[in-house]
């Protein structure tokens, strides 16, 4: 995943900086407002860290599509024939990698509602902790190398 390292690096030093300015706030107004700041922060890099692994299964779901279009995938080439990646959904082409009873799917499917939530100007969306986060995604993008 390009500059993942990069992301959880600037996020770090980011949250630092958003952190200390919401502990020296004066007002309670102001402490909302910084921590408010907080939350949007962490959705921010929540969402270019899933883009990462969305960019990952993306990846290597044109790449099946492509072996079985040659005849050297387990899809088989009938499939492929018909395939447009392009109109896949991401939960799709999870599906079509790996088993949908998997932990992997499942996770995967968990996230990508958080995301939708977010892009969707959803403001209240709890459990974003980006180191946990990008440790999950981590692990994630790990099942699909």
């Amino acid at each position: 995943m390009k500059d993942f390292v990069r992301f959880l690096k600037s996020y770090t030093q980011a949250d630092s900086s958003l952190q200390q300015k919401w502990a020296g706030a004066k007002s309670r107004k102001s402490r909302d407002e910084w921590e408010r700041l907080c939350e949007l922060n962490d959705h921010a890099y929540f969402m270019v860290m899933f883009a990462q692994l969305e960019d990952l299964i993306n990846t290597k779901f044109e790449n099946a599509v492509s072996r079985s279009r040659q005849g050297r995938s387990k899809f088989g080439r009938g499939m492929a024939q018909w395939v447009d990646a392009e109109r896949f959904s991401l939960l799709n082409k999870v599906s079509c990698l790996m088993d949908r009873a998997c932990a992997t799917y499942r996770d995967i499917h968990d996230l990508k509602r958080m995301r939708d939530r977010i892009a969707h100007g959803e403001t209240n969306v709890p459990g974003i902790v980006i180191p946990t986060m990008a440790q999950k995604i981590k692990q994630l993008a790990r099942e699909f190398r």
